[in-house]
C-alpha cells in the first residue's frame, strides 16, 4: 500500500467534481494524507529502534538519528545488556536531558562499556509516499477515514476561500456542499476516534474534530495548510 491506495480511497469516500484545479486538489490530499499520518503518530507512534555502541562516557548523544523529528520524537526504552532476549534498562538508571549541545541520555548506576552493544528504542512519524506507508496493516483503514475527514474539511475551506461569483456560477449550490463536506468531516474523524478507542482503550485518541481539523474554522485551516 502506498499513497496512491490513500488517494483512492480518498476519492470514494469524498466523491463528486470540485470546482478547482486539478493540481491544487491533489496537493490537498497530499495534505490531508499528511496531516492525517502526522495526527495518528501522536496517538500510536511509530516506534524505532537503533543499536548503539557503548563509549565508556556516562551519556549518550542524541544525532542523526534516523526518523528521529525535533519537537516529536522522545526516547521510550533502553535494552541492556544485549542477550539472546534483551532486558529493558529500568527507566530509573536513565534520564534524557535537554543541553544546548542537544539531547542527551545519561545512565545511572549502570553503563554500557565501551564497544559493548545496546539498544534504543524512540517514537517517529509514520511515512505515506510513493514507495509505501509503514503504518500497520490493521490501522492503515481508519487512518484513511482520518485523511478523508481532513481532505473534506479542506474542501470546505476551499469552497468559503473561492465563494465569489465566478466559483458560484459553476451551478454548484456552494452553502449545501459545504454543509455536506463539513458532516462528512465530523463523521470520518469520529468514525477514526472510534475505532481508536475501541482499539487502544483511549476516549477519541486525542483526535478530535475542532482542535486537530479547526472544524469551526475551515477557511483557516485550508489557507495554513495550503498557503502555509
Amino acid at each position: 500500500m502506498d499513497i496512491s491506495d490513500y488517494k483512492n480511497m480518498l476519492e470514494a469516500l469524498v466523491p463528486g467534481q470540485h470546482p478547482i484545479e486539478n493540481d491544487v486538489l491533489s496537493n490537498m490530499k497530499e495534505a490531508a494524507i499528511r496531516n492525517a499520518v502526522k495526527a495518528h503518530s501522536k496517538n500510536t507512534p511509530k516506534i524505532i529502534r537503533k543499536m548503539l555502541t557503548g563509549t565508556g562516557d556516562d551519556f549518550i548523544e542524541i544525532n542523526n538519528f534516523a526518523g528521529w523529528v525535533d519537537d516529536f520524537s522522545k526516547i521510550t526504552a533502553i535494552y541492556y545488556p544485549v542477550s539472546d532476549i534483551p532486558e529493558e534498562l529500568e527507566r530509573t538508571k536513565w534520564m534524557s536531558v535537554t543541553e544546548p549541545s542537544g539531547l542527551r541520555v545519561y545512565f545511572r548506576d549502570v553503563l554500557p562499556e565501551a564497544g559493548e552493544e545496546f539498544y534504543i528504542n524512540y517514537t517517529g512519524i509514520y511515512t505515506c509516499d510513493e514507495n509505501g506507508c509503514d503504518i500497520s496493516e490493521q490501522d492503515n483503514f481508519i487512518v484513511q477515514y482520518l485523511a478523508a475527514g481532513h481532505y473534506a474539511l479542506l474542501l470546505t475551506g476551499a469552497y468559503i476561500h473561492n465563494n465569489d461569483s465566478t466559483h458560484n456560477a459553476d451551478g454548484i449550490n456552494h452553502q449545501s456542499k459545504r454543509s455536506e463536506l463539513n458532516l462528512l468531516s465530523t463523521r470520518y474523524i469520529n468514525f477514526y476516534n472510534s475505532e481508536m478507542y475501541l482499539k487502544s482503550g483511549v476516549k477519541g485518541a486525542g483526535v478530535t474534530v475542532s482542535s486537530v481539523s479547526h472544524k469551526r474554522y475551515p477557511r483557516k485551516y485550508f489557507r495554513e495548510t495550503y498557503f502555509g
